[in-house]
This record gives structure tokens, C-alpha cells and sequence, in this order.
């Protein structure tokens, strides 16, 4: 029993730990899970008050003005995009496709790289 406890892992300590980029893109897909939950409520209610009526509408347009709201947008869309590429990812993965190392991290970074380029299309049309 004792020589089990022995060969275990010592240093658990997460900053030290390399993860390999399969493991930051699951593990980022998560996180943007848990972002996008929290600004379901602010997206909401911004379609509510665009659906309102056309002076609310106005009011909620004038408010995309402001940089800060366009950044928390830009932040929201890209978490979105993030999510939806990586859950495709996760769902080929489930189907069987990339099992082999070398195709997961391909699917990996082809995760990352189509999300950086959607995203930088976005501040584009942003700003």
C-alpha cells in the first residue's frame, strides 16, 4: 500500500505542469461555456430592447457606440465562435475521427486558427 503512495505524482502544481494543446483547447472549450452562460442574460436583454420599440431600438444601437460595450461584444462573439468550432471538434472526436496524436493536434490547431481569423474579422467590421 504504501509503495503505491510512493509512485504517485508529487508536484501537482498546475503552473509548473506543460499541457500539450490538446488539453488547452478542451480545456479552454469549458471555460468558454462557463463565459457564455454568464452573458446569455446581457445578450438577451439587448434583443429584447431591440425588439422593443424603435426608440429603444435607437437607445441600444447608440449604446454599441461606446468601445467598451464593442470590446464586451467582440469578447462574446469569439467566445461563441471558440465554443461551437471546439464542440464540432469534440463531436468528430466522439464519431472516431482524430484519434491518432498527430490529427488531434492538427484538429487543435486548425481550432484556434479559425477562431483567430473570425475573430480578427470581427474587429474589423467592428472598428
Amino acid at each position: 500500500m504504501n509503495q503505491k503512495r510512493k509512485l504517485r505524482p508529487i508536484n501537482l502544481d498546475l503552473k509548473t505542469i506543460k499541457f500539450p494543446i490538446t488539453a488547452i483547447v478542451s480545456i479552454l472549450h469549458r471555460v468558454s461555456g462557463i463565459v457564455m452562460f454568464f452573458f446569455l442574460g446581457v445578450c438577451l436583454w439587448l434583443l429584447l430592447n431591440l425588439l422593443k420599440s424603435p426608440s429603444d431600438f435607437l437607445e441600444t444601437r447608440f449604446l454599441f457606440e461606446n468601445y467598451l460595450v464593442k470590446f464586451v461584444f467582440w469578447v462574446v462573439f469569439t467566445t461563441l465562435t471558440y465554443h461551437v468550432i471546439a464542440g464540432i471538434r469534440h463531436f468528430l472526436m466522439d464519431l472516431g475521427y482524430f484519434d491518432e496524436l498527430k490529427s488531434s493536434i492538427l484538429s487543435a490547431k486548425i481550432t484556434i486558427f479559425i477562431t483567430t481569423i473570425l475573430s480578427s474579422l470581427l474587429v474589423v467590421i467592428l472598428w
